[in-house]
């Protein structure tokens, strides 16, 4: 049961952290092609900001899941 609980732990907290990396990702992909363009919009820097305390709140839960995972071992 422990085990269990264990590796389920490692899996959400694995994926919480690939949320964040996968948005910050495609927000730097949008960024180069901004500045190729040389078009730096305003919805994308707003859009960002939105995004920017929803990538902390997924790695600071993640943390505390990584956390958990390594007490039970």
């Amino acid at each position: 049961m422990k085990e269990c609980l264990r590796i389920l732990i490692g899996i959400i907290a694995f994926v919480l952290f690939l949320i964040p990396a996968t948005r910050l990702y495609k927000f730097n992909k949008e960024l180069n092609e901004a500045k190729k363009e040389e078009v730096l919009s305003e919805q994308l820097v707003e859009h960002w900001y939105k995004n920017f305390y929803t990538i902390i709140a997924f790695i600071v839960v993640g943390m505390i899941l990584a956390l958990l995972f390594s007490f039970l071992s």
